[in-house]
């Protein structure tokens, strides 16, 4: 059966052996495979051109969209932190207008400013007072903090400096 399908397919001068014929008429056989041959290349060529432009467009597109959803994610996350920071320091910032050195160093006082922060914000651990000398008047927290001498520490001189800053997570 393949075999019948293939003898209607293969056109009768390229079955032919005969040498002696080749020479007196045009080469069939020749301008049989190279019209073949261009027909291949005509609609090949364009389909490879095609997909590698289409693989180079895919790969740009996908690269661009996974750095716009990065830098999303990330601006995002960095207002949503800054806006989490900048709430604190507002309240604390109140406390701090609101009452004085002295009562913000008196016993009761720091833990029931504590108290509050805690009940309306949350995510504040502890609280301390710190003179401009850098020792550590009065402390409401877990740590043992009180009385300990900042005044060499970088976060501090800003703090000297801007009159506010938001250091990174110090450890005492």
């Amino acid at each position: 059966m393949i075999m019948k399908i293939l003898e209607k397919v293969i056109p009768e001068f390229l079955r032919d052996d005969n040498k002696e014929l080749d020479k007196d008429r045009l080469n069939f056989r020749r301008l049989w495979r190279l019209s073949i041959f261009l027909t291949v290349l005509v609609s090949l060529v364009p389909l490879v051109f095609m997909t590698l432009l289409h693989y180079h467009l895919a790969q740009q597109y996908l690269e661009s969209e996974s750095y716009n959803h990065t830098y999303r994610f990330v601006r995002n996350t960095w207002r949503y932190v800054a806006s989490f920071l900048d709430e604190r320091k507002t309240v604390l910032e109140l406390f701090a207008n609101q009452y004085s050195f002295e009562e913000l160093n008196s016993p009761g006082q720091l833990e029931a400013i504590l108290e509050n922060v805690k009940k309306r914000l949350g995510g504040v651990q502890d609280i301390g007072v710190i003179n401009s000398s850098g020792i550590q008047t009065n402390y409401v927290g877990p740590y043992k903090l009180k009385g300990i001498n900042y005044s060499n520490q970088k976060w501090f001189k800003k703090v000297l400096k801007h009159n506010a800053y938001i250091s990174d997570v110090f450890l005492g």
